[in-house]
């Protein structure tokens, strides 16, 4: 395989793309949704197939066959958190407080659109700051139930839970899967908080991060989707005994062999027509 780096951002996924496409390479694996986005119509022009296990956001059920994702994405999280805060918190007050990017801004509109006025205080903020003590102050005031919490940069949900802490801004967290995913917690620094977890309850997931750990001497960053991304992986490995990636007909069969369906070493998968999990 071909590596382009386009660090999550839509101009430079663009940028990879062409780059690749110079070398006859049709098919792409993206792993933000920016880039999936983005590369969708010029996927479609040329002939050229997405495939992605990570990118969630709401918007690429726009998209077309040209876009096959496994993962499911911001609506299926939406509606269990929703589920959660109806049963915890029925009488509102809470804040919503996500990054500016692509998949965060989908979740975090969809979560208002489940939940209307339960939401009083919508914030957002940029990934690439180093504070955020003034987006903090709008939403935990003393009315505040709770903070929905939507990060997806690492580096800033960490400035983010630590200023917490810092300011006694003590207000029970409710996290999306990025929450549960990154090397550390709420908890970590004195805060309360929950998230909803994306996993497979199977022996075949748990051998994977096993096996992973071992491997790789520390254990997957994001379990779920990197299981998926290694069926992902396979399933196209497998198809290129006899399939040519360099050709519009090999992309073509490839395509259909993956809306058909495959079940993978650690889960089954199938699609809508236009490339959706079903």
């Amino acid at each position: 395989p071909l590596f382009e780096d386009d660090q999550c951002e839509a101009r430079k996924a663009l940028t990879a793309y062409k780059a690749l496409r110079r070398k006859n390479v049709r098919i792409f694996y993206a792993g933000c949704s920016g880039a999936v986005l983005a590369l969708a119509p010029l996927a479609k022009a040329d002939g050229a197939l997405i495939v992605t296990a990570y990118a969630a956001s709401v918007d690429i059920r726009a998209t077309g066959p040209e876009v096959v994702r496994l993962n499911p994405d911001g609506i299926s999280e939406a509606e269990e958190i929703a589920r959660h805060i109806r049963s915890r918190y029925p009488q509102g007050g809470l804040s919503l407080l996500y990054e500016e990017q692509d998949y965060a801004a989908s979740l975090a509109e969809t979560l208002v659109r489940e939940l209307g006025p339960l939401i009083a205080v919508r914030e957002s903020y940029p990934g690439t700051a180093t504070s955020f003590k003034s987006e903090l102050l709008k939403i935990s005031g003393p009315d505040t139930a709770a903070v929905i919490f939507v990060p997806t940069a690492e580096a800033a949900a960490r400035i983010i839970l630590k200023e917490m802490a810092e300011m006694r801004l003590n207000k029970p967290l409710i996290g999306e899967v990025n929450l549960c995913d990154f090397p550390f917690s709420p908890a970590d620094f004195g805060l309360r908080g929950s998230c909803v977890a994306a996993r497979f309850d199977t022996p075949q997931f748990a051998r994977f991060t096993k096996e992973y750990t071992a491997m790789n001497g520390h254990p997957p960053f994001a379990p779920f989707y990197d299981a998926m991304t290694y069926d992902l992986a396979r399933f196209i490995s497998d198809a290129g005994k006899d399939l040519d990636f360099s050709s519009a007909a090999g992309v073509r069969e490839l395509q259909r062999r993956l809306l058909t369906g495959f079940d993978g070493a650690i889960a089954s998968y199938r699609f809508t027509p236009d490339g959706e999990p079903s």
